[in-house]
């Protein structure tokens, strides 16, 4: 378990010097991505960024593909436990995986009455759909399993007119073809060409404003190189949200030890989000958020 972290830490060090200074882009081409030991491919405007989602013994409970593209944040996650074992050896205990249930992600979706919900035919697949102002989701239970399910999302502005048939009928239950995601891409990728608006920025305050709004961080870890008897760790980071979809500089409040910081920061280029707006023209943003680290 030490080792597969300290590799860890050692790639999101390098991800962190190797894009420490400007936000990246990438041009918009919507082509199939797979995953092949899920065995599952689907339609993505760009190379996405990879979250994964683990129990305290390493066995992923969940894997998250993000995409931002023209003001949508794309995403894609494979739900349940890997396809191999389904135990793992903890500290010298055998711990049984308990995945998450269906039933309890369909009553978090359904609290509150945030969504209207509909059952729909996407091919030949049965899906759910939970349907907002700026959120459309659908669900793709496994008939085999109350455990494992496959969920498609896009987050996007209020009454923007959006055509999502290409990317919500494009998920495939085989690998055969397409791009391998493997790792994803390192950082956010934002759109080619797009910058602040300055006419946006000179208008009045009135104005109509759409706030930024994240949609996916990761800000509390769990650090083997934090004695077991210590409190934890954090850093605030000062992070620029650039009008293209990607993040820009980030300036920490402080060097944490161990090289905690730049796994801090590049955890923070991966961030997804919708950009600010002002009067319907994406502006640059920013925002303080802290990352802890907790002993493992």
């Amino acid at each position: 378990m030490n080792r597969i972290l300290a590799t860890l830490a050692a790639l999101l060090l390098i991800t962190a010097g190797a894009f420490a200074q400007t936000g990246s882009t990438a041009p918009v081409v919507w082509e199939r991505y797979k995953v092949s030991d899920r065995k599952i491919s689907f339609l993505l405007p760009k190379m996405p960024t990879v979250h994964q989602v683990p129990s305290i013994c390493g066995e992923l409970k969940s894997v998250t593909y993000l995409a931002y593209a023209r003001n949508v944040v794309y995403e894609v996650t494979i739900a349940g436990p890997r396809r191999s074992a389904t135990q793992v050896n903890c500290g010298g205990k055998i711990v049984s995986y308990s995945p998450r249930k269906l039933d309890d992600r369909l009553a978090e979706l359904r609290k509150g009455d945030r969504f209207e919900e509909q059952t729909v035919r996407v091919g030949e697949a049965d899906s759910i759909r939970f349907t907002s102002k700026r959120i459309t989701r659908w669900i793709f239970p496994n008939q085999t399993t109350p455990a494992r399910w496959v969920e498609l999302a896009v987050s996007h502005y209020a009454y923007d007119k959006l055509d999502l048939t290409q990317f919500f009928e494009s998920l495939n239950f085989t690998a055969t073809d397409g791009k391998e995601i493997g790792d994803g891409s390192p950082v956010t990728l934002g759109d080619e060409g797009v910058k602040s608006s300055a006419a946006a920025e000179s208008m009045f305050l009135g104005s109509t404003t759409y706030p930024l709004t994240l949609y996916w961080k990761d800000t509390d870890f769990l650090s083997a190189r934090i004695p077991k008897e210590a409190a934890g760790l954090a850093v605030v980071l000062r992070i620029k949200f650039l009008a293209n979809g990607s993040v820009g500089s980030i300036v920490p409040d402080k060097q944490l030890p161990d090289g905690l910081t730049d796994i801090a920061i590049a955890a923070a280029r991966k961030i997804s989000f919708l950009p600010k707006r002002r009067n319907f023209l994406a502006i640059d943003d920013e925002q303080s958020i802290q990352y802890t680290f907790r002993p493992l």
